[in-house]
């Protein structure tokens, strides 16, 4: 069986929360300022679209890694 044919390679929303608990094991971190206390959910934006309370700076999982300037889906 190969490792492509796991779940979150096959739905966008899956591979978001597959990636947020590999790089967020204890919750959601602000790259920008690293607060974890007061980060919420934004609703009616881009996927895993979070705002840090402490910075009041938007941010996803991919921010800081490869695929932040990406147009790709996260799943393709």
């Amino acid at each position: 069986m190969s490792a492509l044919s796991a779940a979150f390679f096959h739905d966008e929303a899956a591979t978001f929360a597959k990636l947020e608990s590999l790089l967020w094991p204890e919750g959601p971190v602000c790259p920008h300022c690293g607060g974890m206390g007061r980060i919420t959910n934004v609703t009616g934006g881009r996927m895993s679209l979070r705002r840090c309370g402490d910075g009041t700076k938007q941010f996803t999982v991919t921010v800081g890694t490869v695929f932040e300037s990406s147009h790709v889906k996260l799943h393709l």
